[in-house]
This record gives C-alpha cells, sequence and structure tokens, in this order.
C-alpha cells in the first residue's frame, strides 16, 4: 500500500507531493520498525515471566516432595532396623539439598529479572512469592536437621539398650547357673 501512494504521488506533478509522501513513508517505517522493537520486547518479557512461573512451581514442588519424605521418616517408633533404614533414607533427601538450593538460586535470579520489568503490584506479588519459598527452604533445612538429631538419638537409644538388654540376659544366665 505504501509503495501504491508514492507510485500515485510521482504521477503528480506537484514537488511538495513527493517530498510529503517520502516523509510519510520515512515516519511509517520508524513506526514500524518502533513498534516491531516493542513486540519483540514485550515477548520476551513474557517468555522470562513464564520461565520465572515455571521455575516457582518446580521448586515448590520439590519442597512439597521434601516436606513429605521428611514426615515419613520423622517416625522414630520401629526396630533399630527400621530406624537406621529411615536414617538412610534421610540422608539420601539430604544429599539432594543442593538441587533445591540451585533451584531457589535460579528462580530467585529470574525474579529479580522478571520484576525489572514488572508493574508495583506484580513485584509484591513476586516478593510475597519469593518469601514463602525461602521460608519454605529454611524449614526444610531445619527440619531435615531435628529429623536427623532425633533419628540418631533413637538409634543410638536403641543400641544402647540391645547392648544392656544384651548384658542384662548374660547376667541372668549366670545368675542362673549358680542357683542351679
Amino acid at each position: 500500500q505504501i509503495d501504491g501512494l508514492k507510485d500515485k504521488a510521482s504521477q503528480l506533478e506537484e514537488p511538495n507531493t513527493q517530498a510529503a509522501v517520502e516523509d510519510i513513508v520515512s515516519r511509517y517505517g520508524n513506526l514500524k520498525s518502533g513498534t516491531e522493537s516493542m513486540a519483540t520486547r514485550l515477548q520476551d518479557q513474557v517468555v522470562e515471566h513464564d520461565q520465572y512461573k515455571d521455575a516457582y512451581r518446580q521448586c515448590m514442588d520439590w519442597t512439597v516432595t521434601r516436606r513429605q519424605q521428611l514426615q515419613q521418616l520423622a517416625d522414630v517408633s520401629g526396630s533399630q532396623d527400621e530406624v537406621k533404614r529411615k536414617l538412610a533414607q534421610l540422608q539420601e533427601v539430604r544429599a539432594s539439598q543442593p538441587e533445591g538450593e540451585l533451584q531457589y538460586s535460579q528462580t530467585s535470579s529470574l525474579a529479580t529479572t522478571v520484576q525489572q520489568h514488572t508493574s508495583p503490584s506484580g513485584c509484591d506479588r513476586i516478593t510475597q512469592e519469593m518469601n514463602i519459598l525461602k521460608d519454605e527452604m529454611d524449614t526444610l533445612n531445619f527440619t531435615s536437621t531435628e529429623t536427623e538429631t532425633a533419628l540418631e538419638s533413637a538409634v543410638q537409644s536403641l543400641e544402647e539398650f540391645s547392648t544392656e538388654q544384651a548384658q542384662f540376659a548374660h547376667w541372668l544366665e549366670e545368675a542362673e547357673h549358680k542357683v542351679k
């Protein structure tokens, strides 16, 4: 359409018409270029927001899974072997902690990036989400440490009980031999 307008203007023999058309074409080109640039920038921002939301969701899923695992392992009742098995499983859960920390770090980085082009209310929401996520991570670390301490204490108590039971059984056996 612009080329058609230029052709019709060139057919006119007025000198100002050609200059005016070239000015309009130039403005149109600048407007089109600016609009394309803005659209690309906005699309990039949408992609960044989507990346943040995906990272946040994955990190929250990770914390929920770990919390459920810790809840299952927190029960210190059972035989010595069962408690030792729980302690070994807890070590596996704790070994995955760097993975969670990395996810949190990446999510935090994306949050900072996204906040640069987000409305104040959106920034507040992202800040709240990141605070919740940080609290979840801190709670997991605390719960993990507390569970480990409780399981280690239970293992130690069960080992002491087993040792004392064996000593008592040995003493009882000796006492029975003396009585006979």
